[in-house]
């Protein structure tokens, strides 16, 4: 049965694992092992609540305005800087400012 992996960087490093077809959610330090664990988690869901074979999952993506949020560790600021597409980020300082309508990234 050929079913959906979703990867999520975690703030706190590694990657969440989401199988949306059964909800199974799970965690690894690196692709291979998220996949890895989501690929067990499932088949043990699968176990005790068989699923009916629907076809192929459509995927896409979509955008939504989304404010700034205030992170608390220097890695995280860099990630939201970058994401939010900011050149006045400052990885030696205790704040970062994005472009998200000024908000700052306090440490």
């Amino acid at each position: 049965m050929l079913l959906t992996a979703v990867l999520i960087p975690a703030i706190e490093g590694g990657f969440v694992a989401l199988n949306p077809e059964t909800d199974t959610t799970t965690h690894g330090e690196s692709v291979s092992e998220a996949i890895g664990n989501l690929r067990e988690a499932t088949e043990l869901y699968l176990e005790e609540f068989p699923l009916e074979e629907t076809g192929q999952a459509l995927r896409t993506t979509f955008e939504v305005a989304a404010p700034c949020l205030d992170f608390r560790a220097s890695r995280d600021q860099r990630l939201c800087a970058q994401y939010e597409g900011s050149d006045s980020r400052s990885h030696d300082s205790e704040e970062v400012t994005s472009s998200c309508g000024g908000d700052r990234l306090v440490a």
